[in-house]
């Protein structure tokens, strides 16, 4: 009911010839037809025709109406015109009409096209075979003869052209024949069988049956790892379980590793496990314990923090350790010209080096370490002693981007911007390497715009801020905001002090605003009684005290100025005059001058001047003002 009109008409007529024509051969005749409507000219004639026809006037009848001869002719009608192709045909027999057989109903005109327009006779004999399938068998040309009345598949009876097909007896099977055992020894060996299968089945999987199992609950490695090295690494759980024993008995013996140390390794770099036990992991232990004369802790720890160091080759590992050890170990190739290859550092400083950097031997030499050290040796022009200390100090200058990191901030910002030398940019890395570590977009640029802009630094005179204190630039602009406005608004400095104290004494920045600029600058204002002018003129006059401590530095040095001073208001003059005072050592400088000059009975206020000069000044001064005591006292005895 759903196919279409025509696929529908087309198994009506399948299931009409298949079923009702066969039904129907011994009573049909060949002679009554259908027509094709499209040939009928005349309806007159064609029922003419119809009653008329007989086996001899097939080719007469209605000769004078030229038509399409039907699917259902005679073979013969198709060679009319050519009697040389014309086969000879064996002659149709006469069979006995029926005129109660019903006919195939017309198809309708729009479905005319189902047979190529024409309609199926009443009787065509008996047939087996529907058009279709006939043109399949015997070609496109031969369906119109095989499905002929006259054909002599059509003409024959069915018993002659169907084959009977024979009847196969069916063989009797042949009964099991079992062999002549005892019936108990039989029932004893199928009863050992039936419960090796069941103890089978109820046997417990073995985990260690396979590298999965071994991997999940025997190391105890987490799913996310399992998952890793069922995509990532597939080839481990192709191994056998011994041949990971091995290989975990090495790492354990070898390193001293525990089940979570074990664990964690595995889970950082499942590939360990792909390296063959007596050609890779032993040997590269062993090299590596000898060549950095490592204990066994200090090689757990290396192999813990950096894993992937066991898969690389000794020639690898050699051209790292001759980067850090040239002068301990040989190169393993010569370079063609004489820049530098290695730090020569001793085995001591790289082994405490790579201690606490191991994640240096995972950088390439070639594209790495050595672009790294001749940018510093060549284009700076490092000392080979000034570079071991900045790379002993922050190692991880050898990793950074020398595009994107190095050369921004060494040659853009240092030397072009802020006209730094060679040597300055060597003696700021020597103060603080990891300068290196902050950005220069978010750190560095602010900083300098702020000193230039806004407190009227030259960029010779920040220059040298940043010589003093190489910190200032990682400071934040919150920090440095909060300091200045507290000078400024709070204590009310001035712009010519605030740029004395910050370039005496940019370390400010790095003092916690409450819990350590605050309390000095209290107990300076309560100790010597001092007003705001008084305190602006000590703060500015030796900024250095706000680095200072109380407790450790200030305290004893009052408390021994005390023992010679006069009385508090003496004290006090002489630190307001003189505010350096407190600036200087006790025991190297304010102690020994007060004795020399309590020797010659000089005052304690001449202190404020005297602590200022230089030892040769100073002893020249005393031996003066001795020189003029003995000629005071000698007019005195005249």
């Amino acid at each position: 009911t759903t196919a279409p009109p025509t696929t529908a008409m087309r198994r009506l007529a399948r299931l009409w010839l298949v079923l009702v024509l066969p039904a129907a051969t011994a009573f049909v005749t060949p002679r009554s037809r259908l027509r094709c409507p499209r040939c009928l000219r005349d309806s007159a004639s064609d029922s003419a025709s119809d009653s008329a026809y007989s086996a001899d006037s097939a080719d007469s009848a209605d000769s004078s109406v030229p038509r399409r001869p039907s699917l259902w002719d005679d073979a013969s009608l198709y060679y009319t015109d050519v009697p040389s192709l014309r086969p000879s045909l064996p002659s149709r027999p006469s069979l006995p009409s029926l005129s109660s057989l019903p006919s195939l109903p017309s198809l309708p005109s729009e479905q005319d096209d189902l047979f190529d327009g024409w309609t199926a006779p009443a009787s065509v004999g008996q047939l087996s075979l529907d058009p279709f399938a006939a043109a399949d068998f015997f070609g496109a040309g031969g369906a119109t003869a095989a499905l002929s009345p006259s054909s002599s598949y059509l003409r024959r009876p069915a018993a002659e052209w169907t084959p009977e097909v024979p009847k196969v007896p069916k063989v009797p099977k042949v009964p099991k024949v079992l062999p002549d055992l005892d019936q108990e020894v039989l029932a004893r060996k199928v009863r050992a069988q039936k419960e090796m299968v069941r103890a089978q089945k109820e046997a417990p999987l073995r985990v260690d049956s396979c590298a999965y199992f071994y991997l999940a609950t025997t190391l105890n490695l987490s799913d996310a790892a399992m998952l890793r090295i069922t995509f990532t690494y597939p080839s481990l759980l192709g191994q056998t379980v011994d041949n990971l024993k091995a290989k975990v008995t090495v790492l354990k013996v070898r390193l001293g590793l525990d089940a979570q140390d074990l664990k964690t390794l595995l889970e950082k770099s499942p590939q360990v496990l792909q390296l063959s036990a007596q050609n890779n992991l032993r040997p590269t232990l062993a090299f590596l314990k000898e060549t950095l004369n490592l204990s066994k802790s200090d090689l757990r720890n290396i192999v813990l923090r950096t894993p992937t160091v066991l898969t690389y080759s000794l020639d690898t590992l050699h051209q790292k350790l001759h980067f850090f050890l040239g002068n301990v170990l040989p190169p393993a190739s010569t370079s063609p010209d004489k820049a530098p290859t290695s730090l020569r550092l001793n085995k001591t400083q790289c082994k405490k080096m790579l201690l606490e950097n191991s994640s240096l031997l995972r950088n390439s030499v070639h594209t790495c370490l050595l672009p790294h050290l001749r940018f510093f040796a060549q284009e700076l022009h490092f000392s080979p002693e000034s570079l071991r200390k900045v790379v002993l100090e922050q190692p991880r200058l050898l990793t950074y981007s020398l595009q994107f990191n190095l050369r921004p901030k060494i040659v853009g910002f240092f030397m072009e911007r802020l006209d730094m030398t060679f040597s300055h940019v060597e003696r700021m890395m020597k103060a603080f390497p990891k300068i290196l570590d902050y950005s220069l977009q978010d750190n560095m640029l602010p900083v300098a715009q702020f000193f230039v802009s806004d407190l009227g630094f030259s960029t010779m005179e920040f220059r040298s801020i940043m010589l003093k204190c190489p910190r200032i630039v990682t400071y934040s602009m919150d920090k440095v905001h909060q300091v200045v406005s507290y000078l400024r608004d709070d204590l009310g400095m001035n712009p010519r002090q605030l740029k004395r104290i910050f370039f005496q004494q940019p370390q400010i920045f790095g003092l916690n605003l409450s819990s350590n600029l605050l309390p000095k600058i209290h107990f300076l204002r309560t100790e010597f009684d001092l007003n705001p002018p008084q305190l602006r003129k000590v703060i500015a006059g030796m900024p250095t005290l706000l680095g200072l401590s109380v407790e450790d530095n200030l305290v004893p040095k009052i408390e021994y100025l005390r023992m010679y001073a006069r009385d508090e208001e003496e004290l006090r003059e002489v630190v307001i005059i003189q505010p350096t005072l407190l600036g200087y050592s006790l025991k190297n400088r304010i102690a020994p001058r007060l004795l020399a000059m309590g020797a010659i009975d000089e005052p304690f206020r001449k202190i404020a001047g005297t602590v200022t000069l230089t030892e040769l000044k100073f002893q020249k001064w005393i031996k003066y003002r001795e020189e003029k005591r003995q000629e005071t006292r000698g007019w005195s005895m005249e």
